[in-house]
Order: structure tokens, then sequence, then C-alpha cells
């Protein structure tokens, strides 16, 4: 299976429904995040990725996509990595995270389910409390 068919059905089954999420295919900037979303009053990115069964960093996840990522959050926004472990454990890394993979690391995951997509916790997690305009 891909990411296409898991992992980016799933956000767009789930999470589009709740705010504004984009397919993002970006050919000419290298490691832009597959997803771009408004929720709740929070934008940000999401990396969507399939995750093998040892939780080891996956090879298509390069350091390309994890430097960008990095960018976005150390100017003040946000990037999250969304997984599929196994056929049933949805995992939601942020780029602290994700950076231990490159690092060797420990990284638990902010979100770790295992079912049927965990629609209100990777919500809560991408976009922690409403924002509202003066």
């Amino acid at each position: 299976m891909t990411e296409a068919t898991q992992v980016n059905g799933a956000v767009r089954a789930h999470l589009g429904p709740l705010g504004l999420f984009i397919r993002m295919e970006h050919a000419f900037d290298v490691g832009v995040a597959d997803w771009y979303y408004q929720l709740r009053g929070a934008m940000g990115w999401i990396e969507a990725k399939l995750i093998v069964k040892s939780g080891r960093r996956p090879d298509h996840f390069t350091r390309e996509q994890l430097m960008w990522g990095e960018a976005i959050v150390a100017h003040g926004g946000r990037w999250h990595l969304l997984g599929l472990r196994d056929p049933q454990t949805w995992v939601l890394y942020d780029a602290y995270q994700a950076r231990a993979w490159f690092d060797n690391k420990e990284n638990k995951p902010l979100v770790s389910y295992n079912g049927s997509f965990p629609t209100r916790l990777i919500a809560l997690a991408l976009a922690p409390r409403r924002t509202a305009c003066p």
C-alpha cells in the first residue's frame, strides 16, 4: 500500500471535513510537505508517511523533508509527520521528534493510537486551541 491510499486518504476523509486541507504536489522545491492545513485557527503542514513496523525512520522520509519542516517551525509555523506504522497504528510526530530519527535517538510520538483513525486526537494535536482575531 502507498501513502496515497493510506495516510493521504485518511487525511482527506477524516480531517478534511473539519477544516481546510490542501494536498500539495510540488516538483520544484525539495522537501515541501504533503498537506497544508487550516484548522480551528491554526495553520500548518503535514508530511504523510507509511512507517515500518519496527518504528525506524522510513527510507522515503528524507533529510530535506525534515529540514523544510524545521525551517517552518523555526519561523513560528507548525509542521507534523503523520504516519501509519502498521495496518492499525496511527502516529503523529512534531519536527523535534522526527529529527530524533536522523540523530538515532528515541522518538516518542505526540499521538500513538491503535485502531481506526483517531480524528479527535490528531485534530487536537494539530490545532490545540481555537485562536480568535481581536
